[in-house]
């Protein structure tokens, strides 16, 4: 038993909004790509760099943790959203 199944083509509307919607998906890939790399840039900045400047008399370590603790913190909430 054979039957004609027939294709309804969409509307150019219709493909116009999925090729949007495709775009505006892969442009936030991009940026969370970008999010989780500027996440991982501040945790090893946290593990590498602030250990180098919290030697001093000065409080600059402290103010490089917190720096990097707020960026790190900061992307990854970003992330989220």
């Amino acid at each position: 038993m054979s039957t004609n199944v027939q294709t309804i083509a969409r509307p150019p509307a219709a493909r116009h909004d999925a090729s949007c919607r495709r775009k505006r998906r892969l442009a936030r890939d991009q940026v969370d790509v970008w999010l989780l790399r500027a996440v991982d840039a501040g945790l090893a900045g946290t593990i590498f760099v602030v250990p180098l400047v919290m030697g001093g008399r000065q409080a600059v370590g402290q103010l490089a943790l917190i720096g990097m603790a707020v960026w790190a913190a900061g992307c990854w909430a970003l992330d989220w959203v």
